[in-house]
């Protein structure tokens, strides 16, 4: 049972053996198990992991990450190894829509020394791009997140919320650096982050701290809205339009660089101390 408050608590103790026992793309968890993810994307055994870091804000089990050249796990577009869909305590599904209201999320990464995330992609010549936690947006969209926590040679955050459509055109996502937004490699550093799910009028603010830090320290807020619709699309703000979060590292296809990364407990709720509790 989660702590009072806690609607997700994952501590990765449920995703011990992650290997998918064929190389499937994707591999869930059967039977489904509790305060894990249902679905693991990943393009060949030995991507997703969880293994024990007594670095780790918990001293515990975290996810450790990695995504080589060619991880397109199907898709045209990027190439990723994540966790997706969030489960409760009893194994539901744990989506994200306007009735959740204010939460709060709790979770710390640590960026390999080895990374090395070049400016430009070198196939497109388009800016890289990256990111690690993402609640991705309905399906039926196709769209970029609503939120993201994006991750290349700087942390930053990716929004788009609101209608999708301007002009008969979807709109694309704004990027922001935090105001911190330096890279301490094989080092941790845990994200609270703040939120009101709404389509027109919500909030959200990340807050940052590091390792010998012993406050959390503002590094992004914004208001407006914070979940997605499609002006075009019948209903899109109704339950079968339900946005739903991933977690590990997707990133634009670079063709040369293999990313790593750790993610440590991730907690959900609407009690901060007990989030914060739980995840660090």
């Amino acid at each position: 049972m989660n702590p009072t408050g806690v609607s997700f608590l994952c501590t990765w103790e449920n995703l011990t053996d992650v290997n998918p026992p064929q190389g499937f793309l994707y591999d869930a968890n059967w039977p489904a198990l509790p305060n894990t993810f249902a679905q693991l994307v990943q393009q060949a055994p030995g991507r997703l992991a969880t293994v024990a870091d007594r670095t780790s804000p918990k001293r515990g089990l975290v996810l450790a990450v990695e995504v080589q050249p060619g991880d397109s796990c199907g898709w045209g577009e990027g190439e990723r190894a994540e966790a997706a869909y969030m489960l409760d305590a009893n194994a539901q599904a744990l989506p994200v829509t306007e009735a959740n209201g204010h939460e709060q999320y709790v979770l710390s990464v640590c960026v390999d020394p080895t990374w090395n995330m070049p400016a430009k992609n070198t196939q497109t010549g388009m800016w890289t791009w990256g990111i690690f936690f993402q609640l991705h947006s309905p399906n039926q969209f196709s769209s970029p997140p609503a939120f993201a926590l994006s991750l290349t040679n700087v942390f930053g955050v990716n929004l788009l919320g609101g209608d999708l459509m301007a002009a008969g055109v979807m709109r694309p996502a704004a990027q922001f650096p935090l105001t911190n937004a330096a890279v301490p490699l094989g080092q941790w550093v845990e994200f609270f982050i703040d939120v009101m799910w709404s389509y027109t009028n919500g909030h959200i603010t990340v807050l940052r701290r590091d390792v010998g830090e012993s406050k959390f320290v503002p590094v992004f807020s914004q208001t407006g809205p914070t979940l997605q619709f499609n002006s075009s699309v019948p209903d899109s703000q109704g339950p079968g339009f339900a946005h739903y979060w991933r977690c590990g590292y997707y990133r634009s296809t670079i063709g040369y660089v293999t990313s790593k990364l750790k993610i440590g407990p991730i907690a959900r709720g609407v009690n901060p101390t007990a989030v914060l509790q739980s995840a660090l």
